[in-house]
């Protein structure tokens, strides 16, 4: 039916209408007709009773209905929209009372663009009687969206969904297409909690629900839609993020529940699993987390990379060092984002190597970790070159560090004054923390040198210098960072072996009296300065105090062999030479005894004492690492 025909139709049954009410009462008061009296009494006679639908009769053009009907069906079979369109017309034009034809007409007329046709033949057929389907009254509501009748628009909608018993997918789509538009978020809501069902919960729809969900604070609405959505798919990305949900309300025996069952090796799997365990180690204890990640290696067999990594961490702080090799290096097929994990990888491997003497080792891990990194981890690389001695290395990365980080300006479009005061402390933090390890770097040069020479001018002469150049640094540091404990510690040590006593002095007993030395740190300060009173034996009271300082570290480290070396020079100092020995013939580290201050000590010991065979074989082994040592020629001379 072409437009104007359209129209034209339109137009013969409104004449018909208005003709049909022509009987009506007319306004100026004119009296009833004869007709109009029967009708009345004939109402009258039959109140009360059961009236009876009139049968409409069928138009007389019916036959023609029914064959425009089939040829429009044969049409849309072969997929000839225009024929289709075209018979569906002629059908609702020979039976224009017809609801489904009208209907058909109106969504035919919606499919061409003529939402303005539709509608006025959707809202005709409306009114007709027959059959109401929920596609009858979705074409209604969706022509009301296109004319903005937002209330109607609600009304069909519902009750096109009620008929359909909430299954029709396309109409809760478009349903939620629409309260989207008006913003009826709790509407919105629980369209979609029908919808997601029938689209295997859409990624883009579900995450938009999270998001309503999460606006409207119904956390545990989020928690239902996560276990329907699993469920319902099967996706383990959506039950990590349920179990990371459920620890954030620390519902933790659904989180247990959950991880306990898992066997699989996934990311997701193992994003469980760690979620959990960091959650114990950080509000439980470490034990349980290592358990967790033992378990769900040993026994259910989740062999990634990440746990791998993990466990290798609580392995090598359990002491487990062997089992934390192979697990550590598992974890360093980690790949792509995050950096961290394969970082913190050889980390724990530099310091296992480290702890094993094993120095080399601990370089080759140092410079992949600085490949991984891309230069960010320069620090270790260089504190690890320095701990092998390769000092040259471990210089040029600390001198390039420092010019990065002193030539390093904000970028441009950093704005936010929280930010760019953050980066810039962190810049200056930078700063410091690079001096102070390029100091310390420096001094354990010297003392190698003062150590192990050669002992020539050259040599100490460069211990020298490498000092005075530390306590620049150090002092930069500390103008900067006044409470950095540990360099505080390292810079009065090193005043100490450039003869600067009392200045030396005067810090270590303030960083004693603080009470921020905590740990090793307490010992190694409690030691070195005791020890440093005790050898310098200016006078008695120094000695005494030194005694004092050097047994109070013992007591907190009661196997270290350097201390008890250190208690044992106090007693010779004191005279007390028998116990000076019996607590020296303790001392079993065999590097220890590479040291040439331990022969020093055995010499004087055996001397003092009287023991000219032990104390000429100790003093020819000082001789073997320190040629030329006073103290050695002065006893091997006399002795001739």
């Amino acid at each position: 039916m072409s437009k104007v025909r359209f129209l034209y139709v339109c137009l013969i049954l409104t004449a018909f209408f208005l003709n049909a009410c022509s009987s009506a009462p007319a306004k100026n008061g004119v009296a009833l007709t004869s007709a109009d009296s029967a009708a009345i009494a004939v109402a009258v006679a039959n109140h009360g009773k059961t009236v009876q639908p009139e049968v409409p009769k069928l138009p007389s053009n019916i036959d023609a209905a029914h064959e425009a009907f089939i040829h429009a069906q044969e049409a849309d079979l072969r997929g000839d929209k225009a024929m289709s369109a075209e018979f569906w017309q002629r059908a609702a034009e020979f039976d224009p009372y017809n609801r489904y034809l009208g209907f058909k007409l109106a969504e035919k007329l919606m499919a061409e663009g003529q939402d303005s046709l539709a509608f006025i033949q959707a809202k005709w057929s409306n009114d007709q009687k027959g059959k109401i389907t929920s596609a009858q009254l979705g074409l209604l509501a969706r022509l009301y969206v296109r004319e903005g009748l937002v209330d109607s628009c609600r009304k069909y909608f519902t009750a096109a969904l009620d008929s359909a018993r909430n299954q029709d997918t396309g109409l809760l789509y478009d349903y939620s297409l629409f309260l989207e538009a008006i913003k009826d978020h709790k509407e919105l809501v629980r369209v979609y909690d029908l919808l997601l069902p029938h689209v295997n919960y859409l990624p883009s729809l579900f995450q938009r629900q999270v998001n309503l969900l999460v606006e409207m604070q119904k956390d545990s609405a989020i928690i239902d839609l996560f276990y329907k959505a699993h469920e319902t798919t099967g996706d383990k990305r959506q039950l990590s993020q349920l179990v990371e949900m459920l620890m954030f309300q620390k519902r933790l025996t659904e989180v247990n529940a959950i991880v306990d069952t898992i066997t699989g090796s996934t990311e997701y799997d193992d994003n469980m699993v760690l979620s959990l365990a960091q959650y114990h180690a950080q509000n439980s204890s470490d034990s349980v987390a290592y358990s967790l990640l033992k378990k769900k290696y040993y026994e259910d067999g989740i062999h990634t990379p990440k746990v791998s990594n993990f466990l290798g961490h609580y392995e090598h702080m359990n002491g487990n060092v062997d089992s934390a090799k192979v697990h550590l290096q598992m974890g360093l097929t980690q790949v792509g984002d995050p950096k961290s994990y394969v970082i913190g990888a050889y980390q724990s491997l530099i310091s296992i190597a480290i702890n094993e003497k094993k120095y080399g080792e601990a370089v080759r891990y140092a410079e992949a970790m600085d490949s991984v990194s891309g230069g960010a981890d320069l620090n270790i690389l260089a504190l690890t070159y320095s701990i092998d001695k390769q000092y040259k290395k471990a210089y040029a990365k600390f001198d390039s560090l420092i010019v990065f980080w002193d030539n390093w300006k904000p970028m441009e479009e950093v704005v936010d004054s929280v930010s760019l005061a953050k980066m810039v402390r962190t810049a200056e933090m930078k700063k410091v923390d690079v001096r102070f390890w390029y100091a310390k770097t420096l001094c354990e040069e010297a003392q190698d040198l003062e150590h192990e020479g050669p002992f020539d001018d050259t040599h100490v002469a460069k211990a020298e210098s490498n000092r005075v150049r530390a306590n620049q640094y150090f002092e930069y540091v500390l103008k900067r960072a006044p409470g950095y404990q540990n360099a505080l510690y390292r810079y009065a040590s090193n005043l100490e072996r450039l003869k600067r006593y009392d200045e030396a002095f005067s810090l270590l007993e303030g960083l004693l009296k603080d009470g921020n030395l905590q740990g090793n740190e307490l010992v190694a300060a409690l030691n070195y300065y005791g020890y440093s009173l005790i050898d310098l034996n200016r006078n008695e009271a120094e000695v005494q105090k030194g005694m004092e300082l050097v047994t109070k570290a013992l007591e907190l480290d009661p196997k270290d062999e350097a201390i008890m070396d250190s208690k044992a020079w106090g007693l010779y100092r004191m005279g007390k030479f028998a116990e000076a020995l019996e607590l020296m013939s303790q001392l079993k580290d065999p590097e220890l005894q590479k040291d040439r201050v331990y022969w020093e000590h055995m010499g004087a010991i055996y001397e003092a004492l009287g023991k000219k065979a032990e104390a000429t074989q100790s003093y020819k082994k000082l001789l073997k690492i320190k040629p030329n040592h006073p103290e050695a020629l002065r006893f091997l001379k006399k002795k001739k």
